[in-house]
């Protein structure tokens, strides 16, 4: 199951919105992963079209969690999407998140 709130402007404008997807498990995980494309299509946004997902996958090794969240942070996306991740990865990505944009909300 996928939950995606993306704001309805970014279907709207000429912005090209950057979704930075982070997955614990391998790419093999099809299902979430067209999850989170369905969830796109029904608001109108389409991988490689209107929007750009840059996808990374830790597989199943904790260890290269921060690794590919610093990368996926570097990227400057609008959205970071992150499955199955442990309190302290999430808070690395959020605290690196946060401090390379001048919208966090809390």
């Amino acid at each position: 199951m996928a939950l995606l709130a993306v704001p309805a402007s970014a279907a709207a404008q000429n912005h090209r919105f950057r979704i930075g997807w982070l997955v614990f498990g391998d790419a093999t995980l099809e299902e979430i992963d067209r999850s989170l494309k369905d969830a796109l299509v029904q608001h109108a946004l389409v991988d490689g079209g209107n929007i750009e997902i840059s996808y990374r996958y830790a597989n199943g090794a904790p260890s290269r969690l921060a690794e590919l969240a610093s990368e996926l942070v570097a990227q400057k996306p609008d959205m970071l999407l992150a499955v199955f991740l442990s309190p302290r990865v999430l808070r690395v990505m959020w605290e690196r998140f946060s401090r390379e944009t001048d919208q966090v909300i809390e």
